[in-house]
């Protein structure tokens, strides 16, 4: 019964949290995808004898790998964190109804208006 009531949690939590959680896995992608493609430049570079290349190569690999790390941690750690009144309170645009008096006087002050341009 322990196994079933984990393994519903789990899927509670990633169900809940499947954006974040494509998001995650898309980064570590990136990051493994990177060793690949580093892999195979550098054997190119070999190759044609241009090693010189490797100098930005290098750092560029490493910086994408670096960002891809501090954005998982980011999502990991902002994971759980409940939004606070005051944000709630700013997504909320309040619009506030004219009443009906107020939409008659603007109807009677534009028709008076529209007179008076006539004359």
């Amino acid at each position: 019964m322990f196994k079933q009531f984990k393994s519903a949690l789990i899927w509670y939590y990633i169900y809940r949290f499947r954006g974040r959680v494509a998001l995650i896995l898309t980064l570590l992608f990136v990051i493994v995808f990177s060793q690949f493609i580093y892999g195979d430049i550098v054997q190119y570079l070999k190759l044609r004898n241009k090693l010189e290349w490797l100098d930005y190569i290098l750092p560029i690999k490493w910086a994408i790998i670096i960002v891809s790390l501090f954005g998982i941690f980011y999502l990991l750690a902002t994971m759980f964190q409940k939004k606070t009144k005051e944000s709630d309170d700013k997504d909320k645009v309040q619009v506030r109804k004219p009443s009906k008096k107020e939409i008659r006087t603007i109807a009677q002050q534009l028709i008076e208006s529209k007179k008076r341009k006539k004359i």
